[in-house]
């Protein structure tokens, strides 16, 4: 068996607080592909499990911080029975490593970047994107939240408002059910008939057995609406959980996946469609060196995969951010230039830029081919510009470590590589 301990997370704080940005720790952000090798007892060597122990090392002394996000914890769930022991091992060294500390959602990212822009704000070192607590989620909605859900129940003084009734005819008819707060005889019997359905939203949200037990007690009145909503966030900062439940629910249907799947909805479609447009243009300016070709004529703009191809970048990234910025938030960004976007959303510009070099470097007869994957992982980079150090596979590491130099972020493509990379942060 592979040696990582478990840890007490109840109460999880990160390790140390630097009020010194010069003594902080070093951040890391880990392929999923990391924890999967790293926790392989058939593919582990001898250089593999020491890398393993050197990074548990280091994150239990709080120099170095290793942060998971949401896209994480479901690419780690197994797509089958029989990876299932695979997924507990990579969920183990995943809450050895980064204990609660995760990065936020796409979409909350996007919002404060796209806000930063429209305000000019000189550093988006006031963006919020670190959560100690394990916020990976999008922004929580009333249609999320099954306490929100069942307060429909309770809430009888409303439902009886809708319904015409007047003042009294209310207050009769909350007494008749609620006593001192708690629900009566009368009350109890309507509760015990909506069992069914407590069960069947316990189906949809991923809830834990003891935190399910609070949503219970809420129901029946012995737990308060607050209690009933943080017992369901200590179910969502739990990583092995979160990783289980999205295997048990992969193929089903809720406003839970619906809320998770929404939160990068959005850059996914700008994602889809801007690298068909790219393969589009692509493949008339290929047909144009054909044809100069075949007529020995030499292309009219020899740069044309080097400037024109960088200025149609800027152009784009600028474009977009316009895009995503009046819809639907209707954020003016009149004047701003691509800088602008580097500058002040960081991550929202080194996903397009790494999606753009990623596309076209994949488009022709004798390059790599496209593949499915890559929208996810230009997804990913955007995390890069928010950490130090950032692990990403062999093709496209040098296309984001292009991208986030400006930075000061690291990429680091192979696994190996990493220990070193680690060791120059803490002594530089």
């Amino acid at each position: 068996m592979l040696n990582i301990p478990p840890q007490d997370l109840t109460n999880a704080l990160p390790s140390l607080k630097f009020d010194d940005e010069e003594r902080r720790p070093i951040r890391v952000f880990l392929d999923s592909a990391d924890y999967s090798i790293l926790s392989d007892e058939k593919c582990c060597t001898p250089q593999l499990d020491e890398l393993r122990e050197r990074l548990i090392r280091w994150a239990d002394s709080g120099a170095v911080e290793f942060w998971y996000s949401g896209t994480l914890l479901s690419e780690m769930a197994p797509l089958e029975n029989q990876g299932i022991d695979a997924s507990v091992r990579r969920s183990e060294l995943l809450v050895r490593l980064c204990k609660t500390q995760a990065l936020i959602s796409f979409d909350r990212i996007l919002q404060m970047e796209l806000q930063n822009l429209s305000l000019r704000v000189p550093e988006t070192a006031s963006l919020v994107v670190y959560s100690y607590s394990g916020d990976w989620f999008p922004e929580m909605t009333g249609v999320i939240s099954p306490a929100s859900w069942l307060e429909g129940i309770r809430e009888l003084d409303v439902a009886a408002k809708q319904h015409g009734l007047n003042r009294e005819t209310r207050r009769k008819l909350k007494k008749q059910f609620f006593k001192n707060g708690q629900p009566t005889n009368a009350m109890n019997e309507i509760l015990a008939k909506q069992e069914i359905a407590l069960a069947e939203i316990l189906q949809q949200y991923p809830m834990r057995e003891q935190d399910a037990l609070v949503l219970g007690k809420y129901v029946t009145g012995k737990a308060t609406r607050a209690q009933a909503q943080e017992a369901f966030l200590a179910s969502l900062r739990d990583p092995s959980w979160m990783i289980r439940w999205f295997y048990n629910h992969s193929d089903k249907l809720s406003p839970f996946t619906d809320w998770v799947r929404g939160s990068s909805d959005s850059m996914l479609e700008v994602i889809q469609q801007t690298s068909k447009n790219i393969s589009i243009l692509k493949g008339e300016v290929e047909k144009l060196r054909e044809s100069g070709s075949e007529l020995n004529i030499s292309p009219l703009f020899p740069a044309i995969d080097t400037l024109w191809w960088l200025n149609q970048q800027d152009e784009l990234v600028v474009a977009l951010a316009k895009r995503l910025a009046s819809q639907p938030s209707n954020i003016s960004l009149q004047g701003h230039t691509s800088a602008d976007v580097d500058r002040l959303a960081p991550g929202f510009a080194t996903c397009i830029r790494v999606l753009h070099s990623s596309t076209w470097n994949s488009i022709g007869q004798s390059t790599r081919q496209p593949k499915k994957s890559d929208w996810a992982d230009s997804l990913h980079a955007m995390y890069a510009p928010y950490v130090d150090i950032f692990r990403t596979d062999s093709y496209m590491a040098p296309i984001v470590k292009e991208k986030v130099n400006k930075y000061g972020t690291a990429v680091v493509a192979k696994i190996e590589n990493l220990a070193e990379q680690i060791e120059t942060r803490l002594n530089g």
